[in-house]
């Protein structure tokens, strides 16, 4: 009876909470915009923001370039220094789930001169949604895990239970 009602609570987890545990998957972007600037963003699968997470900016070689925290967007900005090369962003958020992104940086191109008129124009960056589809198949395959272990517990458990009552018998 016991195994039963750990089976239950097991199933209503998986069922009922696994938008809790998609939340410590982080996922990042890195680009440069139009100022210069690299931007590396983090956010969760469901497109939230990942706030004050460590963001360290690591060189071809492996060493440490840059390093700081998201902002309250999940967004963590810094300028070149005209270093051009590919680099690393590795995004550590809290409970220490970790992600990385390969990008590079060429040279800083000189900024152009606009006619007076056009730059009163300013552009404006569009934030894009960023969403991950559900994981269907993952909880499917978890939950056949799960029933085929407790299977398997529970055919133990009968097969010692059937060989007590044999013993007795005798």
């Amino acid at each position: 009876m016991k195994l039963v009602k750990i089976m239950i609570v097991a199933l209503f987890m998986v069922l009922f909470l696994p938008t809790v545990a998609l939340a410590h998957k982080i996922l990042i972007d890195a680009y440069r915009q139009e100022d210069g600037q690299v931007s590396v963003e983090a956010f969760f699968p469901d497109g939230s923001p990942a706030k004050n997470c460590k963001v360290e900016i690591f060189t071809e070689d492996g060493r440490l370039f840059k390093k700081g925290r998201t902002d309250e967007d999940g967004q963590f900005m810094f300028k070149p220094e005209g270093a051009a090369g590919t680099y690393k962003a590795v995004v550590t958020g809290t409970m220490g789930h970790k992600a990385e992104v390969s990008f590079e940086m060429g040279e800083p191109k000189a900024p152009v001169q606009e006619p007076e008129a056009v730059s009163e124009v300013k552009p404006q960056k569009i934030k894009l949604s960023h969403k991950e589809k559900f994981p269907w198949l993952e909880i499917i395959a978890g939950l056949g895990f799960i029933f085929g272990l407790s299977s398997f517990i529970l055919c133990l458990k009968l097969r010692s239970e059937l060989k007590n009552a044999s013993t007795r018998n005798r």
